[in-house]
């Protein structure tokens, strides 16, 4: 027990040093041309064994693009979505990660089959320290609250937007919006 408080007071630390950077020198970020598809895949194979002890399909429907982008922080938020997709889809779900590249912007869609997340709380759900209601979750899901605020403050270091679709019952859809690296 006094080994899981540990773990969770070092998980919230880190969460907290990593918003604390973000907000200060979020906009000195090294951004170099990265391969998005390349990212995924990380956070794929990062996320595979929760997933699979969860009981939890993962599926890449992804291609290659270029972004303009640090490498590092786009996989600390693939793997927020994703571990919160794996942890709030029930035995037998399915998480599907889908890209969709435009001519200025490519869509990244992290879809699941978990228990959804009511209107109410969907317009909350990117503030820091805010959990939603969890009495439908499968098992008491550890966290602070602050995951889905310091991916959304990565997205917009990188100029782009996110947007959340969620049915309570039927499951969420997060659709991050990037933009492309300008030729």
């Amino acid at each position: 027990s006094n080994l899981k408080d540990v773990d969770s007071m070092r998980f919230l630390t880190n969460n907290l040093l990593s918003m604390a950077s973000y907000q200060n020198s979020g906009s000195n970020l090294n951004l170099k041309e990265v391969n998005l598809a390349g990212v995924i895949r990380t956070a794929y194979k990062k996320i595979l064994p929760l997933a699979k002890k969860e009981g939890v399909d993962i599926k890449l429907k992804i291609q290659d693009c270029i972004v303009q982008a640090n490498r590092t922080s786009l996989g600390e938020m693939m793997l927020i979505f994703l571990d919160n997709a794996v942890k709030y889809t029930p035995r037998g779900g399915k998480v599907t990660i889908s890209t969709q590249v435009g001519k200025k912007y490519t869509l990244i869609k992290i879809k699941d089959t978990g228990i959804g997340i009511s209107q109410k709380d969907t317009q909350h759900i990117f503030d820091r320290f805010y959990r939603a209601d969890q009495s439908r979750s499968k098992n008491n899901v550890q966290g602070f609250g602050l995951g889905l605020s310091l991916a959304k403050k990565i997205i917009e270091i990188h100029k782009g937007s996110v947007e959340v679709a969620s049915r309570v019952g039927e499951g969420t859809a997060f659709i991050v919006k990037l933009p492309l690296k300008h030729s």
